[in-house]
Parts: structure tokens; C-alpha cells; sequence
């Protein structure tokens, strides 16, 4: 390890466009120079992607051809305090695949710049499968099976699940098997609890996996504020790097819990109806986000903290809360014969499929996925690093704002604490040489109980007046 890091620096070691004819053109050379570099990764993308803006002096977008059918083989290394493997961005042996030029500007004479959208192959792969056949199996089962249909080469987590399903593919792709195994999914390691899953691509992995797995990882990085130009007493030669390694550049909150939002999409409180074709009953399940709570996992939970709600319960209207108001309604069929499936059932049960049982899962999996989606966030700006991907854990420190009190805390009470990672955006802007991460972090529980001192109606609900005569709406002094 160096004694010093120059955080925010990378050095460009590999950077090479492989044509469809077989020309390779080297964008370490200065007449070909790389301007810039974004790759995004998120929880809810099954392929990582990005875009590559390139400086072309020598006319390689035609002598090439670029077409849209080229590799990008790229290798950076960046600074950190971890060991040296992991400082690195390979994509010599698997490279990225260039989907599109999306646009070609020039800029000078004999001078062009070009913006290239890339992929990796993962993404290409399934958009040029398609599946049609029955698969048997537990749903990880499955999800192995597609996995082997798009990738190449990458870990992949996969969380084992529960029952034997089976899934008719009718010319559909690899990914939309997937997304449709994920929906209903429930972990072998959390049988008793609800597990809701994801299904995402890093630049070093694929990942299957309930979002509790993903809480229950130990937080990859330390991220706090510093003031500009401030020096702790307690800084030295030491720890200086990790300090400047685990600096908030810049902070932006996000727009917080949408209620409006929440509502509508059934966040709060919604209702479930399950109608049984085999059995020919119906089935009325309430979700009631506070009287659910302590039976889900929180990410807080898993890492010491108390988990508790990140909506008030404060009374709103007639003595209810906003989890009293179940203002979606969800209708599911199900076939069921016991715990199979009586769709699938044969006459001596030979070849069980274990019963679907949206009660279980439905209703809670879209609350907490529309929590991660428009809950509490924010997205920090920090150095360049390759140890945090999407999917992973992180501590994060916002300063409280404000006047400050003898019972106000340092930092602010709900921006801080165990955050995870949704969103990652790199950039490695060639120009001054530096790399910049910018991350989406979110939470969906809080340390400490949101205060409910006051149970008095806000809301007027006194009956409404109705006008309806003819004088208000035709006065007799007006004008016809």
C-alpha cells in the first residue's frame, strides 16, 4: 500500500473499441482521446450500462465502421485503502458491448466528438433470447437456469427459496423469467418471515437476493462531512487518506416520503382479494403498514439500531391513521389444493407444484419497494472508489442544520445511520483526470419514534353546505 492516495485520481491502463470488421482502435492515443466515462449500476436494472464521450481526429467512427456492434474493452484503476485487486475496473475479458452512437458532433476541423452507449453483455444476451419451455424447480432453481442463458463468467448470488414452482415460458426472455420468479419469491433462510427480492447487476457480480440479505451485510464505508480546509486535533499522517477517502463531497436530501404517493400505490395500507378457482372461495386480506411493522425486516434491525416507522402515526382524520386507509385493492386468482398448486396436480400428486399464497408476500413487497423508491433518500458525491456497488451497505453522517440546542444531536436524526446503496454513477472524466461517485442511498426505518404529542383533529369534518337555488346561480339583478 502507498503511504499516500490521491483520492479522486485515477490512471487509465486499458481503453480499446473492437469494430465488427476487426479494426482495433486504441483511445489511449491522444488523436483517439476518451473526454469522459459514466456507469451506472442500480438495484432494479439487470445490466449494468453507461456512455463513453470520445474526441475522433481520425475518422475511426467511419474507417471503422462504428454501427452499434463494437466491443469496449476497459481497465482502470482508482485509489483506495483496500487491497490492489480491488482497485481495479476489468473489462478485457468480458467487455462491454456499444449498442448505439448517440450522436456524432463536430467541434473543430477534422475534429469530431463522439457519444457512444454501452452495455454489458448480459444485456445483449437477453434481448436476443427468448425461452420457450416449461421450468421446473424451486424458483432459485429457475433463476440458475436463466442466469446460464445471460451470463458470462460473473459470481452471481442467488438466495435459495421455498417450494417447487413451475413456469410456462411462452417466448420470453431471460430477465422476464426472472422478474416474474422474484416477484413471489420467499428465502430458505427466511421462511417464517416475508422476504421481498431483487434481481440486479454490479460491475462484479449478479445478485438474486431478498432485500434482508442485503441489510444484513456489514456497511462497506463510512461516509461524513467535513468542513472545507478543517483539520481534526486528532488527524494524523495515518489516517489522514481514510479520512479524505470517507469525505462527502456534496449532499443532495431527497424529496422525501410523497404522501400523495404513498396513497395511492398502496404503501400505507391496501386491500388484497384472493380468489381460489380450485376451492371456490374468496379471501379479504388488510395490509396495515404500522400494525405490520415489527413483523418485517428493517434495515436497522440488522445492524444494532432500533427500527422504527418512517411514517407518523399521528391521527389524521375521524381518528385514524394513514395506515387505516386502505386506498388500493388488489384482485389475485390462485388454484389451490391444500398447499399445492391444483392447477398442476395430478391425479396421485405425483408432481406437486407447491400453491401460490399472495397474502404472504404481495401486499408488504410493494410497500417497502415504494419506500426504496420514494422514501427517505439522499444522494452523496464522494471520491471515486471500486468497493462499493449497488446493493451494498454504507454509513452515512449528515450534519444537524440549524441552531443547535443542549438536546439536539450533532448529526441529523433521519439522514444518518446504516443507508443503502440503490443507485451508483461513476464518472472518470479524462480531462482532469478524476473519478467521482455519486451514490442514491435509502432507508426504511429510523432510530428513533417520530414525536405524537397532539391526537386533536386538524381536519375539519363538519358536514358540507350544498347550494343548489336558482338565485345564487341566476341573480335576478343581473343582466340577461
Amino acid at each position: 500500500m502507498a503511504d499516500k492516495y490521491n483520492f479522486g485520481s485515477f490512471e487509465g491502463v486499458t481503453a480499446e473499441i473492437i469494430s465488427s470488421s476487426g479494426a482495433t482502435f486504441d483511445l489511449m492515443k491522444p488523436e483517439n482521446s476518451i473526454m469522459n466515462i459514466t456507469i451506472y449500476e442500480d438495484i432494479q436494472s439487470h445490466a449494468v450500462t453507461g456512455d463513453i464521450i470520445i474526441r475522433d481526429i481520425t475518422n475511426f467512427s467511419s474507417i471503422g465502421p462504428l454501427i452499434g456492434q463494437e466491443y469496449l474493452k476497459l481497465k482502470l484503476k482508482t485509489n483506495t485503502l483496500k487491497d490492489e485487486d480491488e482497485n481495479v475496473f476489468d473489462f478485457t475479458k468480458n467487455p462491454f458491448l456499444i449498442n448505439s452512437i448517440e450522436s456524432r458532433t463536430k467541434i473543430g476541423n477534422n475534429i469530431q466528438v463522439l457519444v457512444l452507449s454501452f452495455s454489458s453483455d448480459s444485456l445483449s444476451k437477453n434481448n436476443r433470447t427468448k425461452v420457450t419451455r416449461t421450468l421446473n424447480g424451486t424458483y432459485s432453481d429457475i433463476v440458475k437456469t436463466m442466469f446460464e442463458e445471460m451470463s458470462s463468467g460473473k459470481k452471481c448470488y442467488i438466495e435459495p427459496t421455498v417450494g417447487i414452482k413451475k413456469i410456462t415460458s411462452p417466448n420470453i426472455r431471460p430477465a422476464d423469467i426472472i422478474r416474474l420468479a422474484m416477484r413471489e419469491s420467499v428465502s430458505k433462510f427466511l421462511e417464517d418471515t416475508i422476504s421481498n427480492y431483487v434481481f440486479f447487476e454490479t460491475l462484479k457480480a449478479f445478485h438474486f437476493r431478498s432485500i434482508p440479505s442485503l441489510y444484513a451485510q456489514p456497511f462497506k464505508q463510512n461516509y461524513t462531512t467535513y468542513a472545507p480546509g478543517s483539520m481534526p486535533r486528532n488527524t494524523t499522517n495515518d489516517n489522514l487518506d481514510e479520512r479524505e477517502l470517507s469525505r462527502i463531497i456534496n449532499f443532495t436530501i431527497g424529496s422525501g416520503n410523497d404522501t400523495l404517493i404513498h396513497h395511492l400505490s398502496g404503501t400505507y395500507a391496501s386491500n388484497l382479494i384472493v380468489h381460489d378457482v380450485f376451492n371456490k372461495t374468496v379471501t379479504k386480506n388488510t395490509y396495515n403498514y404500522f400494525k405490520n411493522f415489527r413483523k418485517e425486516k428493517h434495515i436497522g434491525s440488522y445492524h444494532g439500531k432500533d427500527s422504527n416507522p418512517v411514517f407518523s402515526t399521528r391521527k389524521i382524520e375521524t381518528n385514524k391513521r394513514v395506515s387505516d386507509f386502505p386506498a388500493r385493492t388488489f384482485v389475485v386468482p390462485v388454484s389451490k389444493n391444500g398447499n399445492n398448486n391444483a392447477y398442476y396436480s395430478t391425479p396421485f400428486d405425483t408432481n406437486t407444484v407447491s400453491a401460490s399464497n399472495p397474502q404472504d408476500y404481495l401486499q408488504q413487497r410493494v410497500s417497502q419497494i415504494n419506500q426504496l423508491e420514494n422514501g427517505i433518500s439522499m444522494i452523496i458525491e464522494v471520491h471515486g472508489n471500486t468497493i462499493v456497488s449497488a446493493g451494498d451497505i454504507v454509513h452515512a453522517n449528515i450534519p444537524y442544520t440549524g441552531i443547535k440546542t443542549q438536546n439536539k444531536e450533532e448529526n441529523d436524526i433521519i439522514y444518518s445511520g446504516e443507508f443503502l446503496v440503490k443507485r451508483v454513477r461513476h464518472d472518470f472524466d479524462y480531462v482532469l483526470r478524476t473519478h467521482k461517485t455519486d451514490y442514491v442511498l435509502v432507508k426504511d426505518s429510523v432510530e428513533e419514534l417520530f414525536p405524537n404529542d397532539k391526537d386533536e383533529d386538524l381536519i375539519n369534518n363538519s358536514r358540507n353546505s350544498f347550494i343548489s337555488s336558482k338565485d345564487d346561480f341566476y341573480p335576478k339583478n343581473s343582466k340577461s
